[in-house]
């Protein structure tokens, strides 16, 4: 009795410092953030904000087709290779399939510039070319923070978080300050950073590497060939990948929706908007999901037991229940305080939409909950069920995001916005319940919480 009550306190200890690092590691982020709006906008007019947002969307869609996918596999597989022993022949894989990531992302840049040339659009072409550099180096910076996230370094992740957040802030002013103003010039600022952050976390991480190098094998430690690893990584990041597309059409069509019908200056406007008001609480869970996710794979392993299933599907429903009561909590105080805020972290162009905070807290909470959710399946090991949905939602989105700007503009887009979030939630609730195994529902209706924290 003693040994199961000490070794449950330790689990809490363990969790209880792991949830400190990584929430200074986010504070540092949405401190970041907030002085990264307070200083662009001053120095950039809504316009020119507006086309940064718009260059980080370029990004973006090689970062959702390509090497997050790729970051999502690395993730998921670290546990599974450290477990076994096989960690060698893992890194070995990981590199070769983050090579061809990288290949893959030049490939499309280079038929992107062209059709840039082609179809007349050559003055979006400094700024797609920006977005690549952003691109390639943001993607390594992620899969490296992916691995770490992964083997629970929790002090490693919170400050190249935070280092990645405050160094955008020096750099992309430098950079406008020395180039002159232009969304291209924030934009290699921005990818000077991850290049630079990218580069330590390839310092640390070959130190974990030695440091579990010298741990003892397990007894039941099994090697994979770097090719078996890396169709182990297709497998499961293939549905990723097969979505890329529509899901950035889901994250990005809101900007270029208010570009076509509002213009340059709106989307300026939203970029703020959605800064201020979804960041900060997106930020806020993921550093929920941060902690939850390393321990879901973990608990779940390989996916074959069942009791370790149903401990993550308690988790992730009591995770799920906190986000919805944070939802709520930030739409009354963005309610209040959204003319506060705005006077505080905004220069005067941009105070014209602080009424439409609350709406955007609500689209993110209801966004959290379906990322919270999502950890269901990716513990299954089932993200090839995913596909269908998330590209039915993303094609939602962008839908009524352009309707929303086209019948009203910012309002409407806000308010359609919301109207998506919620459907796609809900979608990702019902589809997570039928995944259940059958066996689940019979023989473990509910879990302690407890039992989770490991």
């Amino acid at each position: 009795m003693t040994a199961a009550i000490e070794t449950r306190s330790n689990r809490w200890r363990r969790l209880g410092a792991e949830g400190f690092w990584i929430a200074l590691g986010q504070a540092a982020v949405v401190a970041g953030s907030l002085v990264l709006v307070r200083v662009l906008t001053g120095a950039m007019a809504p316009a020119d904000y507006g086309r940064l947002a718009l260059g980080l969307t370029i990004a973006g869609l090689a970062n959702q087709m390509v090497t997050g996918s790729i970051s999502n596999a690395l993730s998921r597989f670290w546990s599974i290779a450290d477990e076994r022993g096989d960690r060698d022949s893992y890194m070995a894989a990981a590199k070769r399939a983050m090579a061809i990531a990288f290949l893959a992302i030049i490939t499309l840049a280079c038929g992107l510039l062209l059709f840039l040339r082609l179809a007349g659009f050559a003055e979006w072409t400094p700024i797609a070319i920006a977005a690549l550099a952003l691109a390639l180096s943001s993607g390594l910076n992620a899969a490296l923070n992916g691995i770490q996230t992964a083997a629970r370094q929790r002090k490693v992740v919170a400050f190249h978080s935070a280092a990645d957040a405050w160094l955008k802030i020096g750099l992309a002013l430098l950079f406008l300050r020395v180039f002159g103003i232009g969304g291209d010039r924030a934009i290699w600022g921005y990818a000077l950073s991850a290049t630079l952050v990218s580069l330590s976390q390839i310092i640390f991480l070959r130190r974990l590497l030695m440091r579990r190098a010298a741990q003892p094998a397990a007894a039941h430690a099994v090697s994979q060939t770097p090719r078996q690893w890396i169709n182990d990584f297709w497998t499961y990041a293939w549905p990723f990948m097969g979505w890329g597309l529509f899901t950035w059409l889901q994250t990005s069509s809101d900007r270029w929706a208010l570009q076509v019908f509002a213009g340059p200056t709106e989307v300026g406007k939203y970029a703020v908007l959605y800064q201020l008001g979804f960041a900060p609480l997106t930020t806020a869970s993921g550093l929920l999901v941060t902690l939850l996710t390393p321990i879901m794979f973990q608990k779940a392993g390989d996916a074959s037991d069942a009791n370790r299933i149903a401990q993550v599907y308690d988790a992730t429903a009591r995770i799920a229940r906190a986000m919805l009561g944070l939802t709520v909590a930030a739409t009354v105080a963005f309610l209040l305080l959204h003319d506060w805020i705005f006077a505080m972290f905004t220069s005067g162009q941009f105070r014209t939409s602080s009424h439409l905070m609350p709406l955007m807290a609500a689209a993110a909470g209801l966004q959290a909950c379906h990322h919270v959710l999502g950890i269901r399946i990716s513990s299954l090991l089932k993200t090839r069920s995913l596909l269908v949905p998330q590209i039915l939602s993303a094609i939602s989105f962008a839908a009524l995001n352009t309707a929303g700007a086209y019948l009203a503009g910012l309002t409407g887009l806000m308010a359609a916005l919301c109207l998506a979030s919620a459907l796609y939630a809900g979608w990702m609730w019902a589809l997570s319940h039928a995944l259940k195994p059958h066996e689940l529902k019979r023989t473990h209706p509910t879990i302690g919480s407890t039992e989770c924290a490991s």
